[in-house]
């Protein structure tokens, strides 16, 4: 894979992971309601992204599908926020 691509893929990847660890923090429902749409936004750029690099390196994107599924696995671990 192109280190272009792999440059790319790891900033959409770190943005979704920031993003995911927001989840929770703000202290108003409209702040982390909004959190929850800046990482379900960040995590689709992601996928497609990989959806687009399937195209022209399958193999590579196979690499992407495993970092990918530790965001999933990443956002399935992270508890509900807690209402005040």
């Amino acid at each position: 894979m192109a280190s272009s691509a792999r440059d790319r893929f790891a900033e959409l990847i770190g943005s979704a992971r920031a993003a995911l660890r927001d989840v929770g923090r703000p202290a108003s429902a409209t702040r982390d309601s909004d959190s929850v749409l800046k990482a379900a936004t960040a995590a689709s750029r992601a996928a497609g992204f990989i959806e687009a690099v399937t195209i022209n390196d399958p193999l590579a994107a196979r690499e992407m599908v495993a970092e990918f599924e530790t965001l999933v696995d990443l956002a399935e671990k992270k508890p509900p926020p807690a209402r005040s």
